[in-house]
């Protein structure tokens, strides 16, 4: 039986993409909740109606979720038949093809790893001919794993072809990207075509309270209501939430990923790795050395990054979390130059 391997209690967790630590004002927040958030049953109502001014939509167009993972097993519920046809770019977010297919749903991969979105190519999955069935096109943006965004021209072109066809755009790592990204958010917002799965697990750095949302056709976020219990999010974790949104994503920690994107791609390309440009709170390179084996070197030096051991298309790859903290990303360069040397040798 192979041990168990030890978790050291310092390890640098760069293989999830959490957010910032809880920031002083949600901590304040936290102490001053009473017990009846934990009485009472939740409602979701407040923050829904936070969520709808921020979208500038009306409150029965927004659905609070338990984590975006929650949104899209309700979406793959409420809005999939079986056979149901569901378009992606990949690699993307495993969990997305995982429930489509759990609901019986056909799903289909346009590969889009590096360089500019194929648009030709998704297009022409999108807007079959010869009276087939039109699929549910999902775009991730920024996309995980890879950090890619499909350009704003390009998404506004899909969405206006689609016409009445529903399309979802997953924005769970959108505040990391351009400053034009609320703007954009906007205006998917206002389309009657758009589906938007978003989260306070990233920039808000709330992923252990697992809150989520979706913004959508009333009838749509109806359905996705329907789809499961009615009380997904803990009260606390609601009110938390509800704060946070007040207070708008950490800036100071969006500001210092910026940074360190091209720093940590810098590093790892002055040591032989390749990097893809990214947009989200991560970068995706392909090491010089084999991936696998550098992700377990680096465990060893009390760094965990994301592997992806037995994908096809990944496996070369790993995705390493920026940790937005200086002292932090110090440590996570002593330990590729650590990790690197002892694979080579």
């Amino acid at each position: 039986m192979t041990p168990t391997p030890t978790i050291a209690a310092d390890t640098l967790w760069l293989d999830k993409n959490e957010g910032p630590p809880l920031r002083p004002e949600l901590m304040r927040r936290l102490l001053q909740l009473d017990g009846e958030s934990l009485r009472r049953y939740p409602s979701r109502t407040a923050l829904q109606s936070a969520l709808a001014r921020r979208f500038c939509v009306d409150a029965d167009r927004v659905l609070v979720t338990a984590g975006g993972d929650d949104a899209f097993l309700r979406w793959s519920r409420a809005v999939l038949p079986p056979g149901q046809g569901v378009l992606l770019h990949e690699p993307t977010f495993g969990l997305i093809r995982t429930t489509a297919e759990a609901a019986g749903a056909r799903v289909e991969g346009v590969t889009w790893l590096e360089g500019p979105f194929p648009k030709a190519a998704f297009a022409e999955r999108m807007f079959p001919e010869n009276g087939v069935a039109a699929p549910f096109a999902l775009l991730v943006r920024p996309n995980n794993p890879t950090g890619r965004c499909v350009e704003e021209r390009t998404l506004r072109e899909l969405l206006d072809r689609a016409g009445r066809q529903l399309v979802g755009v997953d924005l769970a790592y959108g505040e990391y990207a351009d400053p034009g990204a609320q703007e954009f958010a906007l205006e998917l917002a206002a389309r009657d075509n758009t589906l938007l799965f978003g989260t306070f697990s990233k920039a808000y750095g709330l992923a252990g309270l697992r809150v989520g949302y979706a913004v959508g056709p009333r009838e749509v976020i109806a359905a996705m209501e329907a789809a499961a219990g009615p009380y997904p999010v803990a009260g606390v974790a609601l009110e938390l939430a509800e704060a946070a949104l007040a207070l708008g994503p950490d800036r100071a920690h969006i500001d210092c990923v910026a940074v360190e994107r091209d720093q940590l791609a810098a590093l790892l390309e002055s040591y032989g790795a390749r990097c893809l440009a990214s947009s989200a709170n991560f970068v995706l390179t392909r090491p010089p050395v084999d991936a696998l084996a550098l992700a377990r070197a680096l465990r060893s030096e009390g760094v965990a990054v994301r592997s992806f051991a037995g994908d096809q298309l990944l496996a070369p790859w790993l995705r390493i979390t920026c940790p937005g903290d200086r002292q932090r990303l110090e440590r996570l360069g002593r330990a590729l130059g650590a990790a690197l040397a002892e694979v080579a040798r």
